[in-house]
Order: C-alpha cells, then structure tokens, then sequence
C-alpha cells in the first residue's frame, strides 16, 4: 500500500498498522488525529479491530492477520 500513488503518499495519507508485535508507543499513533486533509486508515487484526474504539475511525481495514491459542489434547 506504501508503494500506491495515493496511499503511499504520507502528505494526503496516514497509513497506520495495528497488531500485538508493534511496540506500544507505535500503536498509540492510531489515537492522533490527521492533519486537516489528511485521511487516516488503520490496518488492523481481528483482536485490535474489536476491542479498540478510536473516535475519528469511520472505516477500518482488516488485514486477516489473526493470533490464536489453540489447544491439542492428545489421548
């Protein structure tokens, strides 16, 4: 998505993932409102997507990256 003409352009996009692996200091930025005209989308898990609210967020991008625990039991 960097690579797209719109998309990659930092000065008319805020491009933003969120998942576990990214330092906490990173993920706060999906918090900070754009400049004015700046669009912000937010890549995010399955896990970020639903127990986040972020007020300026209209739309929201899963990415279909998911974590999960799955547990064998072996007889």
């Amino acid at each position: 998505m960097q690579s797209h003409p719109l998309l990659g352009d930092t000065r008319k996009v805020m491009l933003l993932p969120l998942h576990s692996s990214i330092p906490t200091s990173e993920q706060r930025r999906v918090f900070r409102r754009p400049p004015p005209g700046v669009i912000k989308i937010v890549l995010s898990t399955n896990i970020a997507e639903t127990s986040l609210t972020i007020d300026d967020i209209v739309y929201v991008i899963d990415t279909g990256r998911t974590k999960e625990k799955v547990r064998f039991h072996i007889n």
